[in-house]
């Protein structure tokens, strides 16, 4: 099959270039070596250029004897099956040089190519450096002006002195199967050429070690891996050890740190593949844990998401997991709730959120829920806005983009207030039921714990937990982003029903009182205080207002088992709240 004319022009080039680079290539013979292996041409040069490595999206670098290149297919099938566009670099090419190098999931054109070469010749005005270092440079320059959301790197001789390791802080590395090669260049043992690949680590950045041969094994280039990553302070994923997979019919389970993943077969034939396969997502599960979110939603098709959003610093995460959910199910109507909804018009205009609630959600949140189940009954994909806002606490943009509220959310009933139940959060875990452990805490971690000698009394339960024994507040502090007036407490019975739970069931003999305007009802306040002691617990309590307790209180909350208190500020300045734009006064 003869070239078209378009591929003779490059080729022709090429090799032009190929020439005059080659007549001032250092090389160094030394037995049968004809390569000065070094990274000092390309950085130099490359600081010529502006150093563009420094400026390409995240980088993937893969290195190893066998299976880089498909290491790089796999990871570029599955970046772009979550969405994401890639640049790749590998090498050798099978046809045409600009299989090398592709930007966004294009190869780069010729012209394109040619001129970004030129471009290159020209600033290194005659220098020594080598087509290959050329080369590496040019894609570098050429991914720093195209946009991607990842740079997929492959070796081209080893790692440790390969022109494309001049990466800095790539977002994690994979090193493939290691057997004998460029021994020339790489050492005459497998230890010597593991320890030239293991050059690509960077401190912090994940390395996955993907499945090594029985001879690997037994020459001992695991410890080398270890060795590496171990001095520079990077997290490892060997096979067999943090991740392995197993055959099971037409798929495949991966095992990853204790989680298991169900994924079909590679369409490239052989049982290597299976290997290649897994290490390649084991990387992107450690990198990218929004795999996992996309994964789970897309198993389980939901109609109505809530997000909650606590605190102002959640902006991003909503953002970033509504986009994930839209994409998944663009139908998907995605409510958001809690104090960030304060800034409700930037939220839905910036954000993949459909619907805020403003104000208390707990009656807000059935309400929207009747409102989704008649809808979807309809069968209609347009929502019935005006149906919707009856509800109250919603905010939601129309078709005309303007925001539209219903008034703020309705309060709970105290008689109705619920404390968490963990044996239902298990129910959310997806089978990692350990997980409800991230609810508890040794004692030994929290200062306000460590300082009272009551702590370290014989027979005391030693795990922490956090508690709310009130909802609502009515200070006025200026940093408080709250929507919903009112104080709100718990029924006696049930929070003593929830403290014997915690120290029954979860070993708790510690708790971190969360209220938001802890004491203001000082009848109840006592009470409380007076059940936690009853069950022998430690407590500190965060969000006390000085106006709220006297020397008095303090004393009997320090006899009753408090350990330390945290106060809060308030202002009772009604210039500041107006200019934060508060719905409260100072005389409510």
């Amino acid at each position: 099959m003869s070239a078209c004319p378009q591929d003779q022009n490059i080729e022709t080039r090429l090799s032009s270039i190929t020439e005059r680079l080659g007549a001032r290539a250092p090389i160094v013979q030394q037995g049968s070596k004809s390569i000065d292996l070094s990274l000092d041409r390309i950085e130099r040069f490359l600081n010529q250029i502006g150093n563009p490595h420094l400026h390409i999206p995240p980088a993937i670098h893969v290195a190893g004897t066998n299976g880089k290149g498909s290491s790089i297919a796999f990871l570029k099938s599955a970046f772009e099956h979550i969405g994401s566009t890639c640049h790749t670099m590998t090498s050798p090419h099978l046809v045409r040089f600009n299989e090398r190098i592709v930007l966004a999931g294009d190869e780069i054109t010729d012209q394109a190519f040619m001129d970004i070469l030129d471009e290159c010749e020209e600033v290194n005005a005659g220098e020594a450096i080598s087509y290959f270092e050329m080369a590496i440079a040019a894609t570098y320059l050429a991914f720093s002006r195209t946009h991607a959301d990842i740079s997929l790197i492959e070796t081209g001789l080893g790692g440790r002195l390969d022109a494309t390791n001049v990466i800095k802080s790539p977002k994690a590395t994979l090193i493939t199967a290691i057997s004998f090669d460029h021994q020339d260049f790489l050492g005459d043992t497998l230890q010597d050429i593991a320890y030239e690949k293991a050059g690509i680590m960077k401190s912090g950045a994940p390395c996955v070690i993907g499945a090594q041969s029985e001879e690997a094994i037994n020459a001992g280039v695991m410890s080398v891996f270890e060795k590496r990553a171990n001095d520079l302070g990077v997290p490892l994923l060997r096979h067999g050890h943090e991740w392995n997979v197993e055959v099971v019919d037409d798929a495949f389970l991966l095992m990853l740190n204790g989680k298991e993943y169900r994924f079909p077969r590679p369409s490239l034939a052989g049982a290597h593949q299976i290997n290649n396969a897994g290490a390649v997502l084991s990387l992107i599960l450690t990198i990218m844990p929004d795999a996992d979110i996309e994964k789970y939603f897309r198993e389980n098709k939901a109609d109505v998401v809530g997000l909650s959003a606590v605190v102002s610093t959640s902006y991003l995460q909503v953002k970033r997991i509504a986009k994930i959910i839209k994409k998944v199910n663009k139908h998907t109507l995605i409510v958001c709730g809690g104090y960030l909804t304060a800034a409700a018009d930037t939220i839905l205009r910036k954000t993949k959120i459909d619907v805020c609630v403003v104000g208390d959600g707990e009656i807000a949140w059935v309400g929207i829920l009747k409102f989704m189940k008649e809808h979807l009954e309809t069968g209609k994909k347009k929502l019935d806005i005006d149906k919707l806002l009856k509800v109250k606490g919603i905010a939601i943009l129309d078709e005309n983009k303007n925001l539209r509220f219903s008034g703020f959310g309705q309060t709970l009933a105290s008689c109705h207030m619920k404390f968490p139940s963990y044996e239902y959060l298990k129910s959310g875990l997806l089978g990692d039921e350990k997980a409800v452990q991230n609810y508890f805490r040794p004692f030994e971690k929290h200062e306000a714990f460590i300082m009272d000698e009551r702590s370290f009394e014989k027979g005391r339960r030693p795990m922490v937990t956090s508690i709310f024994l009130s909802k609502g507040c009515v200070a006025k502090c200026t940093f408080c982003q709250r929507g919903a007036k009112g104080y709100s407490v718990y029924d006696l019975s049930k929070l003593e029903a929830y403290i014997k739970d915690l120290k029954d069931n979860h070993n708790v003999g510690f708790l971190v009182v969360a209220d938001e305007n802890f004491g203001s009802n000082k009848k109840y306040t006592y009470q409380a205080v007076e059940l936690m002691n009853k069950y022998g617990m430690l407590w500190a309590a965060t969000g006390i207002r000085v106006s709220s307790v006297t020397k008095e209180d303090l004393l009997f909350y320090q006899k009753n088992g408090c350990t330390s208190m945290k106060f809060g500020i308030e202002s009772g300045s009604q210039t500041m709240l107006d200019v934060m734009e508060k719905k409260f006064t100072v005389d409510d």
